[in-house]
């Protein structure tokens, strides 16, 4: 096979390779670069091993010494006597974020409670925060009236009407309340 006009040079392939030879010196200050960071990585570790930790083991030990010298003053009744109330007030504090301000349900009732019923009986269970009340009310209408303004109100999940009865020309009816956790947990104002 003849390469018809096709003559090699040797200028023209000195020409290409010397196009590479001037990226040639890129890798070699990627290089130096990344020495240069992993030199300041080094010192940097350096200084916080044995500098700075040195410094905070100082500080720690100085802490320790005002420490021992408080204990001294303090004789070990008292500390027994501190640390036992220390426990009390643990414990007080714990138990008050649990408890629960059962007394709410007054105030909810003289917010909430429709002109035309009464109560008669009311029994909360806490366990559950449910509030079931008997009553006699005028009119069916009443009851459902006062249904409705238990399900608006802030503090309550659900309504339920338990019993309904007509007896005499009044409505006697049990209606259960069911509460959110969060209505019993601060006194009401």
């Amino acid at each position: 096979m003849e390469t018809a006009g096709i003559q090699p040079t040797v200028s023209g392939s000195r020409e290409q390779f010397a196009a590479l030879g001037a990226t040639a010196s890129f890798p070699w200050r990627l290089t130096a670069f990344a020495v240069g960071l992993f030199a300041f990585a080094l010192l940097a570790f350096l200084g916080i091993r044995f500098g700075y930790r040195a410094y905070l083991d100082r500080q720690i030990e100085s802490v320790d010494a005002e420490t021992k010298g408080l204990a001294v003053q303090v004789n070990a009744d008292e500390q027994e006597r501190f640390t036992v109330l220390y426990s009390q007030l643990l414990h007080l504090k714990s138990v008050l974020e649990k408890h629960l301000f059962t007394a709410n349900a007054f105030p909810f009732l003289e917010r909430y409670t429709a002109s035309g019923l009464t109560f008669n009986d009311a029994d909360l269970k806490v366990n559950d925060l449910k509030l079931t009340l008997n009553g006699v009310a005028t009119t069916f209408e009443t009851v459902a009236g006062q249904m409705a303004v238990f399900e608006q109100a802030r503090e309550v999940r659900n309504v339920t009407l338990e019993k309904v009865n007509l007896a005499t020309g009044n409505v006697s009816f049990t209606i259960g309340v069911v509460f959110k956790p969060e209505a019993f947990l601060k006194p009401v104002p």
